[in-house]
Order: C-alpha cells, then sequence, then structure tokens
C-alpha cells in the first residue's frame, strides 16, 4: 500500500512539473520544447528526420532545426553527427538560395575527421559543393568537385552517385556553353541512369540533350531527345518537368528563329506552369512567350505580356531575372519607334547589371550579417515575450495544481478501493495454489497402502521430488510410464485418485511451485524469466507466463518483486 501512495504522488508531482513546463512552452522555442527529456543523440537523429521532412516544403523552418541538430551534435563531441549536422544545415541553405552559407557548411562537413573518412558522404557533399560554386558562377572550381564526386564514388562502386555527377557535368557544360562535351558527358550518363530506372534523372538528362543537341544544330537529334524527355515526364505524370521540357524547347526554337514552332510549346509550358501554380515560372514563360511574339512582330502582344513579367519580377524583387526583362523592352519600344523608353529601359538593365555584380560579391557577407541580426532580435523578443507571459501565468498555474490536487485526491480513493479488491483475488488464487501444493506434499508422506496404485503414485512422487523429472520440458505420462515400468492408463489412475488432478496440473503444479521459489531465490536474481521457465520444464516462455499468471494472478516478473504475497 506504501508502494502505491508513493506511485500516486510521483504521477502527482509529474503531473504539475508538466503543466509548468507547458505553460513555459507558451514563449520558449518550439525545438526546444519537441526535444526536452532527450538524450543528444536522439535529438538530433529527430531534428535530422524534421529538417528532411521540411527542405521542399518549407526549408526556413529546416534551418532552424538545422541549427538545433548542430548545437546538440557540438555538445556530444561525435565527430560523425557533427559532419552530417553541418551537411544539413548546408541542405536547408541550400533549398533557399543561399549557395554561400550552403558551401561553407558543406565544406565545414567534408574537413572533419569523419568527412574524410567515409567516401559516401565524401561523395555526396563534393557533388553538393560542386552544384554550389556553379551556380556562383565559378565553373572550374565547380568542375572540380564534379570530377572528385566521380572518383570518390567510383572507389565504393557507387554507380548512380558517379552518373549523377555526370549529369550535373554535362549541365555545367552548357552554362559555359560547350556543347559537344556537354553531349559526351550526358551520353556517359544516360545508361547507367537506366539500368538503375533513376526516371527524374532520366528525364533530365535527355531534357538537357535535345538542349546541347539543338545548339549544335542535330535538329534530329534534339527532337528525338525532347520526345523521349516529354514522353517519360508525361508517363510520371510530373507537371513541373512537363512545364520545363516545354519551355526549353520553345526557348531552343526561338534562339534559331523558328518563332512560329516555338509559339504552341511556350504556350503549353505556361499552360502547365499554371497548374503547378508556380509563380516565377509562370512568368518567365511569359516573358519568353513575350519575346517570341516580339519576333513575329505581334508588338502590342508582346508589350502586354512583358510588362507583366515585368511587374511581377519588381514586385518579387526577383532581381536574377530583371536585366532578362529589361533589354526584352528596350528592344520591344525601339521596335515600337519610342526609343526614350528604350533608352530608359537599357540603362535600367545596364544599372541593375552592375547592381547584380556588386550584390554578388557581397552576398556572402551580407547573408551572414543579416543571418546574425536577424537570429539576436529573435532571441530579444522571445525573452521580452517570456517575461511579460510567465506574470499571467502565476495565477493560471496555481488554478491548475488546485484542479489537479483534487483530481489526485479521487484517484488515490479509487486507486484504493481497486487494489483492496485485486489483493483480495490475488490472495484467493495463491491460497487455492497453496492448498493444492500442500495437498501434494501430504499425498508424498502419507501412509502408503500396499496397493497397486499406491506404489505407482510412490514412483511418480519420487521421480518428480528427488530427480525432478518435471523439469524434463518434453515430460509426457508416456515418459513417466516408461520410468516406473507401468502404463499411461495406471499412472494417470494414480495420480488422480491420489491427488484430484490430472497428469498436466500435477506436473505444472510442481513447475509453478519451482518457479516461485527460484523467482525468490536471490542466488538467482540475475536469471531472466526466460531462463526460469527453461529451468523449471516450461518448453517455451509463453506458456511459463500463461501458466503463471492463471495459478497465482501475477506475472513472473511482478511475482518477483513480492516478496510478502505468501
Amino acid at each position: 500500500m506504501n508502494k502505491t501512495y508513493t506511485y500516486i504522488v510521483l504521477i502527482f508531482l509529474s503531473l504539475i512539473f508538466f503543466i509548468n513546463t507547458k505553460a513555459v512552452a507558451v514563449s520558449a522555442d518550439s525545438i526546444e520544447i519537441l526535444t526536452q527529456n532527450m538524450e543528444n543523440n536522439d535529438k538530433v537523429t529527430l531534428l535530422n528526420e524534421l529538417i528532411i521532412d521540411n527542405l521542399y516544403t518549407n526549408p526556413v523552418e529546416s534551418e532552424n532545426y538545422a541549427i538545433e541538430s548542430l548545437k546538440y551534435s557540438l555538445e556530444t563531441g561525435n565527430d560523425s553527427l557533427i559532419a552530417n549536422s553541418y551537411y544539413y544545415l548546408g541542405l536547408s541553405y541550400y533549398f533557399q538560395d543561399y549557395w554561400t552559407l550552403a558551401l561553407d557548411n558543406f565544406l565545414k562537413a567534408i574537413n572533419s575527421n569523419w568527412g574524410n573518412t567515409s567516401n559516401s558522404f565524401k561523395a555526396r557533399c563534393t557533388n553538393n559543393i560542386g552544384i554550389c560554386y556553379e551556380y556562383l558562377g565559378e565553373y572550374e572550381k565547380s568542375a572540380s568537385y564534379y570530377f572528385e564526386t566521380i572518383a570518390t564514388s567510383e572507389k565504393q562502386n557507387n554507380e548512380l552517385l558517379t552518373a549523377r555527377a555526370q549529369l550535373n557535368i554535362g549541365m555545367l557544360y552548357i552554362r559555359m556553353r560547350n556543347y559537344e562535351e556537354a553531349i559526351k558527358m550526358l551520353l556517359n550518363a544516360l545508361p547507367t541512369l537506366v539500368k538503375l530506372d533513376d526516371k527524374y534523372n532520366i528525364i533530365n538528362t535527355y531534357q538537357n540533350l535535345f538542349i546541347a543537341e539543338g545548339e549544335v544544330k542535330n535538329k534530329d537529334q534534339s527532337e528525338f531527345y525532347f520526345v523521349k524527355a516529354l514522353s517519360l515526364a508525361s508517363a510520371e505524370n510530373d507537371s513541373t518537368k512537363i512545364c520545363e521540357i516545354q519551355s526549353d524547347y520553345g526557348n531552343l526554337l526561338q534562339t534559331v528563329g523558328k518563332y512560329i514552332e516555338a509559339k504552341p510549346h511556350l504556350e503549353l509550358a505556361l499552360k502547365y506552369a499554371d497548374s503547378i501554380n508556380n509563380s516565377a515560372t509562370y512568368y518567365l514563360i511569359m516573358l519568353s512567350q513575350g519575346k517570341n511574339e516580339m519576333y513575329l512582330e505581334n508588338l502590342d502582344r508582346a508589350e502586354i505580356l512583358i510588362n507583366k513579367a515585368y511587374s511581377k519580377f519588381k514586385e518579387y524583387e526577383a532581381n536574377i531575372w530583371l536585366t532578362s526583362v529589361q533589354l526584352s523592352l528596350s528592344r520591344l519600344y525601339a521596335k515600337k519607334g519610342d526609343f526614350a523608353l528604350s533608352d530608359k529601359f537599357q540603362e535600367e538593365a545596364l544599372a541593375h547589371e552592375d547592381e547584380l555584380f556588386n550584390n554578388r560579391r557581397l552576398k556572402s557577407i551580407s547573408e551572414m550579417e543579416v543571418k546574425y541580426k536577424t537570429e539576436k532580435k529573435e532571441q530579444e523578443l522571445a525573452i521580452q515575450e517570456f517575461k511579460l507571459k510567465s506574470q499571467g501565468r502565476t495565477i493560471i498555474f496555481i488554478g491548475i495544481i488546485a484542479f489537479l490536487f483534487a483530481v489526485a485526491l479521487l484517484i488515490v480513493l479509487l486507486s484504493v478501493k481497486k487494489i483492496k479488491n485485486t489483493n483480495k483475488e490475488l490472495f484467493e488464487r495463491n491460497q487455492e495454489l497453496s492448498s493444492r501444493w500442500n495437498k501434494l506434499k501430504n499425498c508424498d508422506v502419507e501412509h502408503i497402502v500396499n496397493n497397486g496404485d499406491s506404489k505407482i503414485y510412490k514412483s511418480i512422487s519420487e521421480l518428480m521430488n528427488q530427480e525432478m523429472l518435471f523439469k524434463n520440458p518434453e515430460l509426457t505420462v508416456d515418459v513417466v510410464s516408461k520410468k516406473i515400468n507401468s502404463n499411461t492408463k495406471y499412472v494417470s489412475r494414480a495420480i488422480k485418485e491420489r491427488t484430484g488432478m490430472n497428469f498436466n496440473t500435477y506436473i505444472n503444479t510442481h513447475r509453478i511451485e519451482e518457479a516461485k521459489k527460484t523467482l525468490l531465490d536471490p542466488v538467482h536474481s540475475t536469471w531472466s524469466l526466460d531462463a526460469v521457465a527453461e529451468n523449471c520444464g516450461f518448453n517455451n516462455p509463453t506458456t511459463f507466463y500463461q501458466n503463471f499468471k492463471k495459478s497465482t494472478g501475477l506475472t513472473p516478473a511482478t511475482y518477483r518483486n513480492i516478496k510478502d504475497l505468501n
């Protein structure tokens, strides 16, 4: 009973602590709440799962989880955890287009002790480092890391990672306008991607092949790869890829002056862009449509489309595309004879190009500075919010404690009643078992009448008490019969007449009694329950647990901890 009250008090205190913690959670960082009472290793594992779950849909949230993951990893001092945390933080910046910050963390990951020794991890990092350098315009560094990825993945026979790196190199060559080398690299990657059924990158490869082949004027090959890419994307029902493929093909036709042929492809691209609700893609394709209409001399239609794209890109502050729009507007108004507007947009484009160049050089510094100031401000606001809410929380907390006390008192009263009923039932079950065992012992010591059944029972009793035959898990009435040179009928009858039990109950009574002694014996306190079951003659733990619970009302584990039941 004392133990029961102790447990109830502990539960009550835990509830109070839980409510207090929840109250604090209103203003504390949600990540701390999520990971409280967990070991740092477990926190890192959970946070890394959350990073992956949010990368595509909410990379800012992934960044928050990654920062916390890195903090806990550094506390553990585990080099592999630290390396992975830097890698995941790099991914979170990568999906926000913070290429410099992403690059910095990927480099920290790969330069760790574990990053240098794990080839698979190293290959993943170098591939992502290559992508970052590519977007930063440092193509030579990008290519060197892609080739390092290939070298590392080849050492571990990772064909898929090798092929993906080759695909990235092919795309890089397209950016550098080295189309012949791009085609070679893409064709190297394609067979492996097909063999390993990497559908998304198979489509990517065909998409880049038709661009490269079109740029070198291989019309038939370009058309063949376009059809392949489009059919595969359609089979996968991938609206985003269909949109990209139609747009790229329309732009390719536009570059070779086939404006009429380009028009339906750009219209289809816009349709799919609209269906996937991707505003940036939508207005980029609208820009391509506008340029196409301008080349077809549909100047009024072109003006509407290009100006829509211009307005939206200014609204979104999408600086990376503004220069192209401004140059298109400059050409458009020159064609319309409005040279004042043409000069205005040309000047804007030149000024914007200079601005982009300067921003590009200073991007890493500005990112770090903005990030630092933002985090510092958020921490200050969180502290202020916590102080304000903690003042009003005291009254609520007192009311909650009073309510919990009343609930706990009710639980105590109900528990006492339930425990009384349970103890009564346990007492009755064990009384029945004890009575059965005492009857067996009395049968063993009673005066034996000189008749056949009594002699048989005496032999059976000696087998059980002296040889402990019941410990044989394969014991049957046939085994006992052979041991005493009798038959199964006489053995069963002798046991029934002397004890009132059938053979199985008789054997299980011995086994249960032996189990009780073993469970309470300090010498055997380190034995597992499976070992106890085997020692007492039960051929599997499940049978032991079922018989023990049925006979005593307790599980073996519970019985081991109750010394005074009998």
